[in-house]
């Protein structure tokens, strides 16, 4: 499993199942992409929580917040995040990204 996530989005649970090599490699792209370079993991992780509010995935919302909240993001870090949502993606946006405080 990816080292910044805590547990396995139920939607990946049948990849790790049914193909556990294909899930290694999407697990090592993760941990790649939101290590720390440039923007440190926690910026990154509110970053695809923000795309995933506008494209009204609620459950990768839930999950990223956690992820998020394990990398030290506050409360405030959230709702700023959200509000860039709600900008770009307008009332999905921010209908999706409250599911940011549920996770």
């Amino acid at each position: 499993m990816a080292k910044f996530m805590r547990e396995v989005p139920e939607n990946f649970k049948v990849i790790k199942e049914k193909d556990p090599e294909f899930f290694k490699l999407v697990m090592k792209d993760m941990d790649k992409v939101f290590e720390k370079g440039a923007l440190d993991s926690k910026h990154k992780i509110l970053i695809a929580l923000a795309i995933n509010a506008v494209r009204g995935q609620s459950g990768a919302v839930s999950h990223l917040s956690r992820m998020a909240k394990d990398s030290g993001a506050t409360k405030e870090e959230l709702a700023e995040t959200i509000r860039v949502a709600y900008f770009e993606g307008g009332m999905l946006g921010l209908a999706t990204g409250a599911y940011a405080f549920v996770g």
